[in-house]
């Protein structure tokens, strides 16, 4: 057997798009079957378990917010809706960092659900993806829109 690494989603998709789809057996199961040989595909390895919390109650985002502010957890809260496009944009880099940042508790926050407009309104959320990072117990930074350089240049900051 051949190994190939394959970092990225993208690597993969250009070993694939140089061969014949009939030329393909088998695709991240085992590998890649291509012109009689087969190819292991070896992805890189996440850094921790991801711990991204779904927020779905105005008494669950008191209740973390608490949590981040009076016992100095390092979290990021990050509200997004199902209809943002930028929010899709950068949701998976969210996903990411969580693997990267296991110390790093991440809060989802659906912005479109009623039980929370009371609570959005007194945190002045008003576009989306806002994303707010708390260090020490205090709300260290604010970031709105997906830039993702900015993200990660954040999160290297506060939680390496």
């Amino acid at each position: 057997m051949h190994l190939i690494e394959a970092f990225s989603r993208m690597q993969v998709l250009k070993i694939m798009s140089r061969c014949a789809p009939t030329l393909i057996m088998r695709f991240f199961s085992l590998g890649i079957l291509l012109k009689g040989k087969v190819y292991t595909l070896v992805l890189p390895k996440t850094r921790g378990p991801s711990k991204i919390v779904s927020i779905e109650s105005e008494e669950q985002l008191n209740d973390s917010l608490r949590k981040a502010q009076d016992e100095s957890l390092p979290a990021l809260f990050y509200f997004t809706a199902a209809w943002c496009g930028p929010c899709k944009f950068i949701s998976p880099v969210i996903g990411q960092l969580s693997e990267k940042y296991p110390h790093v508790t991440t809060y989802k926050i659906d912005i479109d659900k009623d039980v929370l407009a009371e609570a959005l309104m007194k945190l002045g959320i008003h576009s989306v993806p806002t994303i707010h990072f708390f260090q020490n117990g205090k709300k260290a930074s604010e970031m709105v829109g997906a830039d993702v350089k900015q993200l990660n240049a954040t999160m290297e900051e506060l939680y390496k």
